[in-house]
């Protein structure tokens, strides 16, 4: 049955043109603009009103604790509760494509799955209302970084190891926002969907799976088909964990790159809200109190950065977000070429994977560590939305 128009929040474009190029998926995927994640809301609902931590009483669950809330137990019995489909030893393999990838994944989640994300005029709408991107840019970053690798170590989504409950703290992060802005009021209902939804949750997936090896493969990594086909399932199962409907999880790269093409042409093209984010993504280090020599040498990288970003997303949308089209624009090639040799003596000098692994792991340690500051990441619930200027965001 061919959906009304009518029927989806303005912010879906190009539907009929997305209905000829991938067919009657388009009209069983977009209706997840409305759809949001009853568990995680009732489960953030019954926090609410108990006076002990979040943490503490979703950690409890965790570990079998049925004395608490039933909306709590609901939550984690069903994220604990794995698809048939999932595959213990394919989970496993998953992650140690994060790591070998080392340096170039570390820009391939920046400059390709994250600032992909802030591109969506719809999606981006509860970063800008949380605030959790504009300010304490650097710490939320490494805070993702380390979910990323939490999630990708060995076990790292088992139920009870960190990926899982990490996880699991990202899905009520989710409908506290929600909660936090329905309670506020003025969430253009008609324009954007509901915030966080089904739609933009599988969106968030795809980002952190598909246009990541799209990104590290342009970076010159060399990604072979059974290393992609269990990194998708890696982010399958957490996207299980983090609340996406099964029916939407995609099996395989085919299948997720299809979505995420659904995704690029019914979605209009950046707005200053993805601008406003770019901008913050890109100057985050930039400390205007270091001293001058100093501060040009970080302005400089953070220069080649959005090169690195120009090259990843491409000229039209990097126009959009209104990067510099500079000499740097050509440091992915430059990038690549370099990749593309250390690729070749990984494969041909003796215990190359396992070098390549471990140097991976002590660059994503501590681009976690240097990012965190010594202050652990607590991936607590927000109390409030962010104001800019005097005025709700």
């Amino acid at each position: 049955m061919k959906l009304d128009m009518a029927a989806l929040p303005s912010r879906a474009i190009r539907v009929e043109d997305a209905r000829r190029d991938f067919g009657p998926v388009v009209d069983r995927f977009l209706p997840s603009l409305w759809r949001t994640d009853p568990l995680a809301d009732e489960a953030v609902a019954a926090l609410s009103v108990e006076g002990v931590s979040a943490h503490a009483l979703v950690d409890r669950a965790i570990d079998g604790d049925r004395n608490v809330p039933a909306a709590v137990r609901a939550l984690v019995d069903a994220a604990a509760t794995f698809p048939v489909w999932a595959d213990e030893q394919r989970l496993n393999r998953a992650g140690a494509l994060l790591f070998r990838a080392g340096v170039p994944g570390g820009i391939a989640l920046g400059a390709k799955s994250l600032l992909s994300g802030y591109c969506a005029p719809g999606g981006n709408k509860p970063l800008i209302w949380s605030g959790r991107l504009m300010t304490g840019v650097s710490r939320r970053l490494a805070e993702t970084a380390k979910f990323v690798c939490a999630v990708a170590a060995p076990d790292g989504l088992r139920p009870g190891e960190e990926g899982f409950r990490i996880t699991l703290r990202v899905r009520l992060i989710h409908a506290q926002v929600r909660r936090l802005i329905h309670d506020r009021g003025g969430w253009q209902r008609d324009a954007w969907g509901e915030p966080i939804n089904q739609h933009d949750m599988l969106g968030t997936i795809l980002l952190f799976a598909h246009a990541w090896l799209d990104g590290v493969e342009a970076l010159g990594i060399q990604v072979t088909a059974p290393e992609a086909e269990d990194y998708v399932h890696l982010w399958r199962v957490a996207g299980h964990i983090i609340g996406v409907e099964p029916e939407l999880l995609p099996a395989t790269r085919s299948e997720g790159q299809r979505l995420a093409g659904i995704i690029a042409m019914t979605q209009d093209e950046p707005d200053d809200d993805a601008r406003r984010l770019v901008k913050a993504f890109l100057s985050h280090p930039i400390d205007e109190r270091a001293p001058a020599r100093e501060r040009r040498a970080v302005e400089r990288r953070m220069q080649a950065y959005a090169g690195a970003v120009r090259g990843l997303l491409g000229d039209e949308l990097a126009d959009q977000l209104a990067l510099p089209k500079d000499g740097w624009r050509f440091v992915v090639p430059a990038v690549r070429e370099v990749v593309r040799r250390a690729e070749r003596l990984r494969r041909t000098v003796p215990g190359g994977d396992r070098l390549a692994l471990e140097a991976g792991r002590r660059h994503w340690n501590n681009v976690v560590r240097l990012g965190l500051m010594g202050i652990p990441a607590e991936f607590g619930l927000p109390r409030e939305l962010a104001t800019f200027g005097g005025r709700a965001a």
